[in-house]
C-alpha cells in the first residue's frame, strides 16, 4: 500500500463519523436549549436580565459554567464537522486500485484473520493520495503485472 500513493486505500469509517456529529448534535442542542430556559428565566428578574447583555458574568456562575461547557462542545463540533468535510472530500480508490490492494492484502494473508475486514467496506473507501497522473498507461500496465501470478506470466 505504500508502493504508490494511488494504492493508500483506507476505510473512512463513514457511519462512525456520522455517528459522532449526530451524538454532538444532540449534546450541543441540549446545551443550547438549557441556556434558552436561562435567558427567560434571567429576563424575569431584573438583577439578572442585565446578564443577558452583559459578556462578563461571575467566573463562578451557572451561566458562565454553561457558556464553558457550550463553547468546549461547540469547538468539538466544529472540529470534527470539519475533519468529516475533509474525509469526504478525498478521491475514492479506483475499481482497479481498491482490487489490487484487497486482492493483495487477501491473498498474502499478512494480516491476522479480522484485521482485514475493513477491505470489505468497498463504500467506505478513500485514497488520500491517489492523483491522476499522465503516466497512467504506465501504471496501469504496471499494475496489470501485479495482478498476475508468476506462472500466468
Amino acid at each position: 500500500m505504500n508502493s504508490d500513493d494511488n494504492f493508500a486505500v483506507y476505510r473512512r469509517f463513514g457511519k462512525l463519523q456520522a455517528r459522532r456529529l449526530l451524538h454532538l448534535q444532540a449534546e450541543l442542542t441540549d446545551l443550547e436549549e438549557k441556556l434558552d430556559e436561562m435567558d427567560v428565566a434571567d429576563k424575569e428578574d431584573p438583577a439578572l436580565e442585565l446578564l443577558l447583555h452583559n459578556r462578563e458574568w461571575a467566573e463562578n456562575s451557572e451561566r458562565g459554567e454553561l457558556f464553558r461547557k457550550i463553547f468546549q462542545k461547540l469547538n468539538e463540533y466544529n472540529t470534527t464537522l470539519l475533519q468529516e468535510h475533509r474525509l469526504r472530500s478525498m478521491p475514492r480508490p479506483t475499481p482497479t486500485n481498491r482490487k489490487s490492494v484487497f486482492d493483495h492484502i487477501y491473498q498474502e494473508k499478512f494480516l491476522d484473520e479480522g484485521e482485514y475486514n475493513h477491505i470489505y467496506h468497498i463504500e467506505d473507501m478513500v485514497a488520500p493520495g491517489y492523483y491522476d497522473s499522465e503516466d497512467s498507461w504506465v501504471k496501469s500496465s504496471i499494475q496489470f503485472l501485479f495482478q498476475k501470478s508468476p506462472k500466468d506470466l
